[in-house]
């Protein structure tokens, strides 16, 4: 009986020794996923604070090139829209389909509107 009773305890030991081991790989698993979240939280507000820059330097952007998108029509690779020249007075409306060109050639067709390369019409 006293054998059994030995056997019993060495293997409460046992298990109570993986109970604890197991708490601890809990725990560190826990710190590293807390690590984890602080490391998301800090890219995210970095991302946050960037936001409001990136949407000043679209509108500035937007407004020196003079190109208003029609976001409505710009549908399936079409990009629609028009470019304003106030200097000339004019306006060019666009429709370009993205899928038949690759960007470099986009820009460049948008750049040639720009330069009055393409038919214009009055603003």
């Amino acid at each position: 009986l006293e054998a059994d009773a030995a056997e019993l305890r060495r293997k409460n030991d046992a298990l109570t020794a993986a109970r604890r081991e197991a708490e601890a790989r809990v725990a560190r698993f826990q710190a590293e996923a807390d690590e984890q979240i602080d490391g998301i939280d800090a890219v995210e507000a970095d991302r946050m604070e960037e936001v409001p820059k990136i949407q000043m330097q679209i509108a500035l952007y937007a407004k020196v090139v003079g190109i208003k998108w029609d976001y409505d029509e710009s549908v399936g690779g079409m990009l629609k829209g028009e470019v304003a020249v106030p200097s000339k007075g004019v306006c060019r409306q666009f429709e370009i389909d993205s899928n038949e060109h690759d960007e470099f050639d986009v820009a460049n067709e948008l750049w040639s509107l720009m330069e009055g390369k393409q038919p214009a019409l009055t603003c």
